[in-house]
């Protein structure tokens, strides 16, 4: 029977044994980035800055929890230049439900940041409501 290993493990498989690296995102530690916005009828175009992730670090997904529906609203969750690079714009229409988000990546191609990202959520369609909570949680590996 063969063994086959994650890329992350290939060197498990080696005389001597290679141990992964934390910069592969093996055993490394998920810190959360937390922002919290109260709505207030925030309209298209509009910027909220949710959090800053340090330099090093890897998404690996992120939660909205809304205490209203968003309605027909869209939120994008990016960066300067890049709005949906970690969500592209969706309602979220379910209050008090947890909603995970991320974007697809091609397998093995997200490396470390090179220097902190201010994460940005962006209205990209109609105003959001007048009243309300929103909370972005970022989750994201130290290597």
């Amino acid at each position: 029977m063969a063994t086959y290993y994650s890329q992350e493990n290939a060197g498990l498989g080696l005389t001597p044994i290679v141990k992964p690296a934390a910069t592969l995102g093996v055993s490394a530690n998920v810190r959360r980035f937390r922002g919290t916005l109260l709505l207030a009828g925030q309209v298209v175009t509009d910027i909220w800055q949710i959090t800053t992730m340090p330099i090093g670090h890897l998404f690996c997904f992120g939660l909205m929890n809304t205490t209203v529906t968003l309605g027909t609203s869209t939120l994008a969750v990016g960066i300067a230049g890049t709005p949906g690079k970690y969500a592209a714009a969706a309602t979220f229409t379910a209050p008090n439900v947890p909603t995970l988000f991320g974007t697809a990546l091609p397998a093995g191609s997200q490396t470390p940041l090179a220097s902190d990202e201010v994460v940005l959520g962006t209205v990209a369609a109609a105003t959001l409501p007048g009243a309300g909570t929103l909370v972005v949680d970022m989750y994201a590996s130290n290597g």
